[in-house]
Formats: C-alpha cells, structure tokens, sequence
C-alpha cells in the first residue's frame, strides 16, 4: 500500500510531488535517467527499495526543507529500511533548519544499504550531516562511492554517523566536503563507530576542525587488504587535529603493501597531518609519499598519542620530503612517550624535513626508533632540520634504543657532506638511549650526532664520517670506519678501517683493542711524489691489545729507503701488536713498529745502509798510513 501526502505525478521522466510516504511494504522505482523530485520518508517495519536499470542512473533532487526535520530527499525511521542499487545520485538537497542530513536522516534500528555507484553532490545541512545523517542506523555500501562538495555546519561535512560503524566495500572519492563552524570531520565524521573503506580512496580538498577529512572515535582502515587499491589524501586542512585524518580511538590502518600510500599538502593547525589517539598506526604500501604536509604543533604528517607507529614494509619506496611542525616537535612524525616508530623498505628518500622550534626535524619518538633497511636498498637522508643541532633533525628519541637494521648490500646514510655546515641530520636522544647497527649493510652517520649512549655496532659496517657524542662497541663480525670523531670510550673487537678509502679516524678519548681486532692500514701510491696512508688519531689512551695490523705491503715497495710512515697519533700507548713489530714488504725490506712522542711509526731499515761518517774517516786515514809507511820503504 502506498499513501501520499499530495498527488505524485509520472512526467517523463520525473517523479515530482511533495512527500511520498511508505507506510509498509516494499514499492520499488525503476531508473530510465529517472530524476526524483521529491521527499521520501520511509516509515516504521517500511522497506522502501529504489533501483537503476544497468546503464542508468537516478538522481534524487528534493525541495529544500526547514524546521527541526531531517534528510532533505529522504527520511527512515522505526525500522524502517532503504535498499539502493545502481547508479544513484543524491543531488542539491537541502536543510536549512535545525535539522541534520542534507540528503538523507535515519534514525535508531534502521538500516541503509547501498549497492552500485552510489553519489552525494552539492547537499548542505544547517546542522550535521552535509550529506547523510545516521544516528545508529546501520549504514553499508557494496560499491564505489563519491562525496563532492557537501557541506554541514557541524560535525561530518558529508557524512555524520552514530552508534554504527561506517562501511564501504568499494572505492571512496571525496573532494572539497566541509564543515563551517567548523566542526570535526569535513567529510566523513564516526561517533562511537568506524570507518572501513575497502578499495582505493581519494580524499582532496575536504577541510573541518578534528580531521579535515575523516574523524572516527574508533579506527580507521584505508584499502588494507592487499590487492585492494591505493589511498591518496591531499590538500586537506584541519583547524584542529588531523589535517586529513583523526582516529580518536581504535587505531589507524592506511593503505595495503602492494598498492600506493599519498599523503601531500594536508595541513593542521593543531597538531598532525594525521592525528591517532588510541593505539598504532600503520601506513603500508608498495610506494609511499609524504610530502609538504604541516602542522602548527606537533607532527607535521603523522602525531601519535598512544601506541606507535608502523611505516611502510618490506618491498616499499618511501619518500618523505618537505613535511614541517612550525611549533612543535616532529617534522614528520611525533610519537608521544612510549610511542616506538619502526620504518621499513627498500629505497627510503627522506629530505628537507623540519621542526622549527621543537625536536625531530623528521621523527620525534616517545620510545624506541628502529629502521629496517631491505637487501640491496639505499636511505637517503639530508637536509632535515629541528630547532638546534641537540635536537636532532633527523631523530630525537625520548626513550628506548635506537636501531639501523641494514640488509646485506644495502646502504643507510644519515646526512651527507653538508650536514656538519649546515646542522642538519643529527641524532638526539635522551641521557641512556643507545644505538645498534644491526644487519651485514652499511650505516653511514655523516652528522653531528649528539646522543651521549654507546653505539654498538654489532654486524656489517658502521661508518662515522661525522661525530658521535658517545663511545662506541664493536663486535668481532663489524666493521668501523670513517673520517669523523668518535668523542667517547671505544672499544674494537672487530675491524678498524680508518677513512673510506684513504683518510683518518678519531677517538676523543680512550681505543682499546682486543686480540680480535684488525686494523687495516691502506695506502695510496697514486701519485708516487705524494704517498699517502690511513690514521688513526686518538686524544686518550690506544691499547693495542694484541690485535692484527694489516697493512699493504705491496704498497710499501713504492716508499724510500729509510722511509718513515706515521699510522697512528695518541695520548698514551699501551700493548702490543698480536702481529708483531717487524714487517717485510715485496722488497724483502724490513719495516719497524715504534712508538715516540706521540706517534705511532713503520720505519724502514735500508738494505745497504750508507756508512757512518767516521767510517770514512777512519778509512782515509789508514789508507794515508798505509802510503806513508809503503814510501818509507822504498827509500
């Protein structure tokens, strides 16, 4: 049975009138391009089912409506349910009263489920719910879903949603929704519920207060299943919290490992471009781009409050480039205390960063940082700035440890030639915070790094070509090398490789090696009128320990006889050489370990040394003996 409040009409293809009323079963409007001119309200136990032919699509476009009512096209209440399928199109629809839902209200116990493209277009509310206002009515869309240009007063620029989870088991494109109060959530606002999107989502230009595009008090999962698509979140501002994002509460899944992670351009006034309060976040993908997002507090991309954060995944090319706090602390990310932050990939680019006045140019951990680093990969980072040089413009951990686990093949560098000139790319941390450097790769720290823990270097290479504040361990399976300065105690059980190549390394205070040490010693006889060797410098005491000198003796040949080569300067020196103190270069010639003033010296010993001048002096005087008495003789 169908009741109307006024006459309902059929023009072509128009339904116009003013209200339909569905007081019980199941009446159903077949799509031809059909355009709906009128309100819907669908009644308690009524099921109202509105279906697009294939190839078509409906537009629902009602009269604008005042007072305190909700849903401008369409009104569900009791247990009222709307069953939508097709392409449909909720247009131009309007509440200009107190009421919510610009488009479509539905109360308690009701359910709206959608299936096809459906679309909500230029709908406003003078309250909530631009678009939709659900207020615990289940709310599912099996399909491709598209918000453009919704606005509400208040919360949820497009949609408003309590007491109910938000699900779209399809792709979301949502641009330029927002709230002007403004009020949180500038597309998509979730009250006690959360927002499961399935596929690929694309949120541009959506701005409101807490999250410019999505506010939810209990999670948010973007595209998680692999294989589901791409998440793409640009352009948009938040006045409070969450330029694009806030998820209150439940955590914050983004993107998919095998599809591409976007975050561009999103802005906060408060703090993160993406703001988590309750438990991790997780951005994952198979390319990941964060870039010139900004914040006026912390976290200039990503602020985690609670739990930590999980960025990218084995297999993922990041870029993190150009993100700023202005007033905070963490230029990309910050982590509140007891946050940990673990980043992973293959190829990481992490540029001109910067916290203008707070800590972390790129991270700022409330616990402890660790970076995995795949086989074969690089990390580029340089150019990220905090307030000073202490404040680490690369890192700044609160607490914890900090970890560099760099696959086999695979170089991690942290700041470049310019980082000392410039303050950038340092590491700082908290009194008691080490770092490890893990795995058979390379770790290259190029800046003034001014954590004050041990660094343990416990596999594959660490090189310092800048300056650690504090003492060093490594293993018998590591290498150190470098031209930089480590300032505190240091001790070597593994390899000792001064420069990278040909050049000096420095120990601000006490080395000390143990028998299972090497020390490599190169030479480059490049330009045979300017040989030139490694150094080790050492302002404290070097114990030699019996460790290994390893030195090129092939090289050796190209020096003079009598040559003397300085490899090492220290304080004091203390043990001996497990090798020895004599060398024989391919010349047969030998060479000798000594140590005075300071400096630790080979010596060349000649092969056919040149006769003390007393002997020539001796020598002519017996020879002038010998002529004299031979004379006498023969007189």
């Amino acid at each position: 049975m169908k009741s109307y409040t006024s006459k309902q009409r059929k023009t072509g293809k128009i339904l116009s009138g003013s209200i339909l009323l569905i007081v019980s079963a199941s009446p159903a409007v077949f799509g031809t391009d059909t355009t709906i001119n009128q309100r819907t309200v669908v009644s308690t136990g009524s099921t109202y089912t509105l279906t697009a032919n294939p190839g078509d699509t409906i537009t629902v476009t009602a009269p604008s409506i005042g007072g305190s009512t909700s849903g401008g096209a369409m009104l569900v209440s009791g247990n009222g349910i709307l069953n939508a399928t097709g392409s449909i199109s909720y247009s131009d629809n309007h509440v200009t009263g107190s009421g919510n839902g610009g488009a479509i209200g539905a109360s308690s116990g009701t359910a709206l489920n959608f299936t096809g493209d459906i679309s909500f277009l230029n709908n406003t509310s003078s309250n909530a719910g631009g678009a939709l206002f659900s207020n615990g009515a289940s709310t599912i869309f099996n399909g491709n879903v598209i918000l453009t240009n919704n606005v509400s007063r208040t919360t949820g620029g497009a949609f408003y949603l309590n007491n109910h989870n938000l699900t779209i088991n399809g792709t979301l494109s949502a641009s330029l929704n927002r709230t002007t109060t403004p009020s949180s959530g500038g597309a998509i606002f979730a009250l006690t519920g959360s927002v499961t999107i399935s596929s690929s989502v694309t949120m541009d230009g959506n701005s409101g207060a807490n999250g410019g595009a999505i506010w939810s008090e209990l999670g948010i999962r973007l595209a998680e299943t692999v294989g589901s698509g791409n998440v793409s979140l640009t352009n948009n501002l938040g006045t409070g919290n969450g330029g694009a994002i806030y998820s209150n509460n439940g955590g914050l899944i983004l993107g998919n490992t095998g599809g591409t992670l976007t975050l561009t351009g999103n802005q906060s006034l408060s703090s993160g471009g993406i703001s988590n309060t309750g438990y991790a976040a997780i951005l994952r993908g198979s390319t990941i781009t964060v870039n010139n997002n900004r914040a006026t507090g912390n976290g200039g991309s990503l602020y985690v409050e609670a739990g930590g954060a999980s960025i990218g995944n084995a297999g993922s090319t990041l870029s993190i480039t150009g993100n700023s706090s202005d007033s905070g602390s963490g230029g990309f990310s910050y982590t509140a205390d007891g946050g940990t932050v673990t980043v992973s990939g293959r190829n990481i680019e992490i540029r001109n960063n910067t916290a203008v006045s707070g800590t972390g140019g790129v991270f700022r951990t409330g616990g402890s940082f660790t970076l995995n680093l795949d086989t074969g990969g690089t990390l580029v980072s340089s150019g990220n700035k905090a307030a000073g040089n202490t404040d680490g413009g690369f890192l700044y951990a609160n607490r914890g440890n900090i970890t560099f686990n760099i696959g086999d093949g695979a170089i991690a560098s942290v700041g470049d030639q310019n980082s000392l000139a410039n303050g950038t790319d340092s590491i700082s941390a908290a009194a008691g915070v080490n770092l490890y450097k893990e795995g058979t790769g390379t770790l290259v720290l190029a800046a003034a790094n001014t954590y004050s823990g041990t660094t343990y270097a416990e596999a594959g290479t660490l090189q310092i070509d800048g300056s650690i504040a504090g003492g060093a361990d490594v293993s018998k399976s590591a290498t150190l090398q470098g031209t930089g300065l480590v300032s505190g105690n240091t001790i070597v059980n593994g390899t000792l490789a001064p420069g990278n190549g040909i050049g000096s390394i420095n120990f601000g205070n006490n080395l000390t090696l143990t028998n299972t040490a090497k020390v490599q010693i190169e030479i480059d006889h490049s330009n045979i009128n300017q040989i030139l060797n490694d150094m080790i410098n050492v302002a404290g005491i070097l114990n030699l320990g019996e460790a290994t000198l390893n030195i090129d003796l092939d090289a050796l040949k190209y020096y003079a006889d009598g040559s003397m080569i300085t490899i090492l300067t220290a304080n004091e020196l203390t043990g001996e050489w497990g090798s020895g103190n004599t060398y024989t270069d391919t010349l047969q010639r030998t060479w000798t370990f000594g140590f005075e003033h300071g400096a630790g010296v080979l010596s060349q010993t000649p092969l056919n040394p040149i006769p003390e001048p007393s002997y020539f002096t001796a020598l002519f005087g017996g020879a002038v003996a010998m002529a004299l008495l031979l004379r006498r003789k023969r007189k």
